[in-house]
C-alpha cells in the first residue's frame, strides 16, 4: 500500500511524459528475429530497438489467435472478462482501454492498420483522435481502409501504406503535446504475399528445417496428430505455383516448407524496413530520446515447427511474444529480462510510463 500511495504522488507531480510508438505485428514469431537468436533471418531494424533497450525473454500471449490477443493487450484484462473469446467475437468499444485513458490524459492517440476487433458504430476503434484500420484481415496490395469517413481505397503495399500513415500523422501532430501511436501490420498473416522489392529475397537459399519438423507426434495429444496445418494443408494461394511432378512425400513436403517459409520471411523484411522508417524518423526529430518505441506481436507462430504452420496450439513457439522496448530514458541499452510479462500486462505498463492511473478492474500488472 505505500509503494502505491508513493506511485500517486509521483502521478500529480508534473513531469516529462514519453511518447508511445507501439508496433504490432500478426504472427510474427520472435524466432524470426535477429535478437532472438533466428537463424533463418536477418533483422536489423527490429534488433536496433532490442539493441537501444531491453528485450523480453518470456513474454506470452494468453490465447493464441488474433482477436482475443488484441482485446487482451488494449484492456489490459483477460478475455473471459473483456468478452472475446473467439476469432469471430467483436470487441465492445465502449470497454475502457489504455489509449482512452492516455487520450483523457491529454495524449494525442491514432491507430493505422489492422484492428481486427469488429466494426460498425459498436466495434469500430474509440479513443483515438484519428484513425484508418484494415476491415477484417485486410488485403496486402491495394488494400481497403476503413476511416471515420467511410471506406477509403489505397494503392501501394499494405505494410508502406501503414507506416506512410503513421508519419504523416507524427508530422501534422501537435507538437506540443505527447502522442500515443499504434502501428499494427496485418504483415506476416497468412497468405503472405510480398512486395516487389523483397519478392525474389532468399531465391537462391535453403532454409533451412527446424528441428522437430519431422516430429511424429508419437508422445503428443491426439489433436497435434490430427490437426490441419501441416505443410500438405497449405493451398494454392499459400504456395503461388503448382507444386512440381514427380517429387516422393517427403520431397514435397520439404518444397512446400520452402515456398512458405521464404515468403513469411519476405514480408518480415519488409516490416523491418518499415520499423526502420519510422526509427529514422524520430532520430531526425530529435525524439528519439523521449518515445519508448515498442514492437510485438498479437502471437507467436509455427515456423515448420513440428511440422505445421499456423498458431492456435499452447506450445512455446505460438503463445511466444517478441517483446523488445527502447526507451534512453530509463531502460539500458542491451538490457534482457526473463521476467514473465503476458498480454494483458502491455496496457497497465503503458499507463505507468505514461503517469496514468490503471483502471478499475485491470488484471495485468506493470513490467516497468
Amino acid at each position: 500500500m505505500a509503494a502505491k500511495s508513493k506511485r500517486r504522488r509521483l502521478y500529480a507531480r508534473p513531469m516529462r511524459r514519453p511518447n508511445l510508438v507501439f508496433i504490432m505485428s500478426d504472427d510474427h514469431a520472435s524466432h524470426a528475429i535477429g535478437a532472438y537468436g533466428s537463424r533463418i533471418n536477418e533483422t536489423p531494424n527490429l534488433d536496433r530497438i532490442a539493441a537501444g533497450g531491453m528485450r523480453f525473454d518470456s513474454c506470452f500471449c494468453t490465447n493464441s489467435i488474433c482477436t482475443p490477443s488484441r482485446a487482451a493487450v488494449l484492456t489490459g484484462t483477460y478475455n473471459h472478462v473483456n468478452g472475446v473469446t473467439t476469432l469471430d467475437t467483436p470487441m465492445d468499444n465502449t470497454l475502457v482501454t489504455y489509449p482512452k485513458l492516455m487520450q483523457e490524459a491529454g495524449y494525442q492517440t491514432a491507430i493505422f492498420g489492422k484492428w481486427h476487433l469488429g466494426h460498425g458504430p459498436a466495434h469500430d476503434p474509440t479513443g483515438f483522435d484519428e484513425w484508418a484500420v484494415l476491415p477484417d484481415q485486410g488485403l496486402y496490395h491495394d488494400p481497403d481502409f476503413l476511416t471515420p469517413d467511410g471506406r477509403i481505397v489505397v494503392e501501394g503495399y499494405a505494410t508502406d501504406i501503414i507506416t506512410d500513415m503513421s508519419l504523416r500523422w507524427l508530422e501534422d501532430r501537435d507538437p506540443g503535446r505527447p502522442f500515443a501511436l499504434m502501428i499494427h501490420h496485418k504483415a506476416p498473416h497468412r497468405p503472405w504475399e510480398p512486395d516487389a522489392r523483397h519478392a525474389a529475397m532468399y531465391e537462391d537459399e535453403h532454409i533451412p528445417e527446424p528441428e522437430t519438423f519431422w516430429d511424429d507426434y508419437e508422445h503428443r495429444a491426439t489433436a497435434a496428430k490430427v490437426a490441419e496445418m501441416r505443410m500438405m494443408d497449405l493451398n494454392e494461394m499459400d504456395l503461388k505455383q503448382p507444386v512440381p511432378q514427380g517429387l516422393s512425400h517427403p520431397e514435397e513436403v520439404s518444397w512446400r516448407y520452402q515456398r512458405y517459409i521464404k515468403d513469411y520471411l519476405r514480408v518480415v523484411a519488409s516490416i523491418d524496413d518499415n520499423v526502420g522508417r519510422v526509427l529514422d524518423w524520430l532520430d531526425d526529430a530529435g525524439l528519439a530520446g523521449d518515445t519508448i518505441v515498442v514492437y510485438t506481436s498479437d502471437q507467436g507462430f509455427f515456423l515448420g515447427d513440428h511440422g505445421w504452420y499456423d498458431k492456435r496450439f499452447m506450445y512455446e513457439e505460438s503463445l511466444r511474444m517478441p517483446f523488445v522496448v527502447r526507451y534512453p530514458r530509463e531502460i539500458p541499452a542491451g538490457s534482457t529480462s526473463d521476467a514473465m510479462v503476458l498480454n494483458p500486462d502491455f496496457a497497465p505498463t503503458f499507463l505507468d510510463y505514461a503517469g496514468v492511473e490503471p483502471y478499475d478492474g485491470v488484471q495485468g500488472r506493470s513490467a516497468r
